[in-house]
């Protein structure tokens, strides 16, 4: 690290807890089609391809393919790393992979840098959850980059004194500011009795500042102030769409030369979905900017070193005091009311709408977090040795995935005695309820416009989810509190009156209790589909042997039975379900009830009365009274009340039985007509709209068994395939092309990972290469992004290439350049 000009260029990437609070799973978000939810198609856009990002050559085509988060400063917060772990671990693995390279060419500093851990504003967070804020979010970095944090990014940069002492105490050395939240310089002396210097304009974003937040001589944490104009430019102005120009913009930020021997700063920050997800192609324009870096410009002898905040505090430790402006941020000019009142600053969704609703959504929200921290206390008192000190350890049961061996250390480390299975369950409930304290502060709940948005909602649903959770346990009615409070709130939607219908129509309806859990189970047991709907995450669902029956009962079905639902977060539920359905499937109708005690459950014999008298049917109340005495409370649920995804399923495997007759008869008459396809286009003869229907329905029937066949990876006829392709011009679009082509990419990639294996390498290769042909000539737009890696990542496996003998290289080589490769050394 020498020179006089540094540059660090810091990312700040983050997406709020979506996961349904009782599934754990984040359920289908229509507004992120064509994929399933925001946190799916924010990957692909910006997190995913900055860990894969191109660098074109002169032609236009790929020429590198590098890791952008290696040479940047970044934070990834522990909701979206927690998700990219588990549903995009590839991605996950090459940003811990860029901590540790960048960390050997930094002097030991890595690139990353850690969050507090939801993203709640921290300055209108009490002492105890900016503690835990801070205390998660350092252990969850250091379990994942296997390090301690040097530095801590503040949601929406939002700071106050007493924030900057906790992340002093925990060991952090550094935050991020904006030159807005500094009004005042002064040089650091041992005394720091020096006048104050007002920053008359925002302060100097080129060099780094000591914040003290106490009298004592280590009673501070160092800040980088970023450079504004230059980050909005980033972040707002486009200045993604043309390499160069960024280039260029940095170069204009350095200003005249400093003081003699000390160097020159540009450090900007911004939400790093600016490089892909925001401006597509934005992480192209860095790949570009960080290789001119890096490569080009050291060459021309005026060098700009990519450097991180770590590395360069350490060199160059602070010469001036800064004093903070107490509770302000990044996003809103008037500190952080943004996240409290109607102060004005919007997302610019709508005209006209106004923001009143989030004065009563946080006074709410915070009378409930006292509230629960009541409950927390009371119930916790006589179990561990101490409740709050306990909620802070409790990020390692959850960076864990709940592993079973880290909740036993954790009570271990915490319980004050042996705990029975009831106070073992208390424990986990009150852990939960806290953390679904936290995730409702999370900040994107106030940011946006609208109470009825995705985000204010969600925020009440982890509400919710934590009344559920301590509700018996409190001498206040929670929920009706709560609902007070949101009486007062004015949504912008005329269709819901006040905050208490958003209440009731968007966050009650889509609670799944344990009884609800209990009918998903049954509805899909009886209809015949996959129990997990792909609704659940943390639940298991088990019948114990003897205890299930199924029968069909006068034209309906029938199934009955104890399931027993595991969830490693609180432990294990049991319900008796009753369900049944005439043909056709409605009316759904099942019966929830609590199994009376452990004796097994009778299902059989209950079956067979059944049989002897269908007529009990017909009354749930007489049905559920004769099933166990006395006659325990139900509830009862139909098609209407399960999950929209899971209705969908069960519709479509209903009406299944129809369609795969359909698509056997279109299979068996697919030549016929193909051939009467080729006389009418010969004949220059135009078909009737019934004509094409039909021509339409057999062709796609005849695609959709090519799809299959790709599905499963066997080989196909391409030439076939084209003729159905090609004949759309006559029948008409093939409504099912993006299946075909999504099938045709899975396709390539199962080829490009079979080609891994050496026996299989000739023909995969040729078949892989022919393929593509294929795609080109009959203009089928395929995805090449995930097949480009899987290609980079042989190209640059020396052993790959060393077993290719000169035709299988020369075919290697041809399917890159068909990828739009540009590789000189193959």
């Amino acid at each position: 690290m020498s020179g006089s000009r540094y540059l660090v260029i810091h990312g700040h990437f983050y997406q709020p807890p979506r996961e349904n609070p009782v599934t754990g799973a984040v359920p289908e978000q229509p507004t992120a089609s064509p994929y399933h939810d925001w946190n799916e198609r924010v990957t692909r856009e910006c997190y995913a391809t900055n860990a894969r990002a191109r660098i074109n050559g002169p032609n236009g085509r790929v020429s590198r393919i590098v890791n952008n988060y290696e040479h940047i400063s970044f934070n990834v917060g522990p909701t979206l790393m927690s998700w990219l772990a588990e549903n995009a671990p590839e991605t996950a693995a090459l940003i811990v992979k860029a901590d540790r390279d960048g960390a050997i060419g930094h002097n030991g500093h890595g690139p990353a840098i850690a969050q507090v851990y939801n993203h709640v504003i921290m300055p209108l967070a009490n002492r105890r959850d900016k503690l835990t804020q801070i205390l998660w979010g350092r252990e969850y970095f250091r379990k994942t980059f296997e390090r301690l944090p040097e530095g801590m990014w503040l949601a929406e940069t939002a700071a106050d004194a007493e924030s900057l002492s906790l992340l002093s105490k925990a060991g952090i050395k550094y935050t991020i500011l904006a030159q807005g939240q500094v009004d005042a310089v002064r040089p650091v002396t041992e005394d720091r009795s020096g006048p104050w210097e007002p920053c008359r304009t925002p302060a100097d974003p080129r060099e780094p500042y000591r914040v003290y937040w106490g009298r004592g001589p280590h009673d501070y944490v160092n800040a980088f102030v970023y450079d504004g104009p230059v980050s909005r430019a980033v972040a707002f102005e486009s200045l993604l769409r043309d390499g160069q120009a960024f280039l260029n913009r940095i170069e204009g930020a350095f200003g005249q030369p400093g003081p003699t021997g000390w160097p020159r700063l540009v450090n900007l920050a911004t939400d790093g979905e600016s490089y892909g997800h925001h401006f597509q192609f934005g992480e192209m324009a860095l790949a570009w900017a960080i290789d001119q870096l890096l490569r080009v410009r050291p060459k021309s002898g005026d060098p700009i070193a990519l450097t991180n905040y770590g590395e360069f505090l350490a060199k160059y430790p602070p010469r001036l005091e800064a004093r903070l402006v107490e509770n302000s941020s990044w996003s809103c000019c008037h500190g952080v009311e943004r996240w409290r009142s109607d102060c004005g600053c919007h997302a610019g969704g709508q005209p006209g709408w106004n923001q009143k609703w989030r004065t009563p959504l946080r006074d709410g929200l915070n009378w409930l977090r006292d509230c629960l921290a009541r409950v927390f206390e009371t119930s916790l008192a006589d179990l561990l040795t101490d409740p709050w000190a306990a909620r802070n350890a409790y990020v390692s049961v959850l960076s864990s995935g709940y592993d079973p061996g880290e909740k036993e250390r954790f009570l271990h480390d915490w319980a004050k005695k042996s705990l029975s299975r009831a106070e073992t369950l208390l424990v986990w409930e009150q852990m939960e309820a806290q953390l679904m304290g936290q995730y409702m502060f999370t900040s994107c709940g106030w940011f946006f416009d609208e109470l009825t948005g995705l985000e204010p909602v969600q925020n009440l649903r982890y509400a919710h989810r934590a009344i559920t959770l301590s509700e018996r346990l409190s001498d206040q009615d929670l929920q009706g509190g709560l609902v007070a409070f949101l009486r007062q709130a004015q949504p912008n939607d005329p269709a819901y009156p006040t905050g208490e219908a958003v209440w009731d129509r968007l966050v009650v309806p889509r609670h799944l209790s344990g009884s609800r859990l209990a009918a998903h189970w049954a509805a899909a047991r009886l209809m015949g589909v996959s129990e997990s709907l792909g609704l659940f995450k943390y639940q298991r669902f088990s019948a114990p042997a003897g205890q299930t029956a199924d029968a069909d009962l006068e034209s309906r079905r029938v199934m009955l039975g104890r399931v027993e639902i595991s969830d490693p977060r609180l432990g294990q539920e049991e319900r008796v379900c009753l369900a049944s359905c005439p043909p056709g499937g409605e009316p759904l109708n099942i019966q929830v009830f609590r199994p009376a005690g452990p004796e097994p459950f009778p299902a059989q014999a209950i079956v067979r009365r059944l049989l002897e008298n269908p007529s009990l049917l017909d009354d749930p109340a007489k049905l559920v009274g004769a099933l166990a005495a006395p006659a325990p409370a139900f509830e009862a649920f139909s098609l209407d009340d399960l999950y929209p995804s899971v209705r969908q399923t069960i519709l479509t495997d209903l009406v299944g039985d129809f369609f795969r007759d359909l698509k056997a008869y279109t299979e068996k008459s697919f030549n016929l007509c193909s051939d009467m396809l080729v006389k009418y286009s010969a004949a220059h003869s135009r078909l009737d709209w019934l004509s094409r229907f039909v021509f339409r329905v057999v062709t796609e029937a005849k695609v959709e068994s090519f799809i299959q066949k790709m599905k499963k990876g066997e080989k196909i006829n391409l030439s076939t395939l084209g003729d159905l392709v090609n004949e759309k011009e006559t029948a008409g679009s093939i409504h099912n092309e993006p299946v075909l082509t999504q099938a045709a990419q899975d396709f390539l990639a199962k080829l490009l990972e079979l080609a891994k294996t050496p026996g299989a390498r000739p023909t995969v290769l040729q078949e892989a290469l022919a393929f593509m042909r294929f795609l080109s000539k009959n203009r089928l737009r395929v995805d090449f992004w995930d097949l480009q890696n899987r290609w980079h990542s042989l190209a640059m496996d020396g052993q790959f290439l060393g077993a290719l003998d000169p035709a299988q290289r020369q075919t290697f080589k041809d399917l890159g350049e068909a990828l739009n490769f540009e590789w000189p050394s193959l």
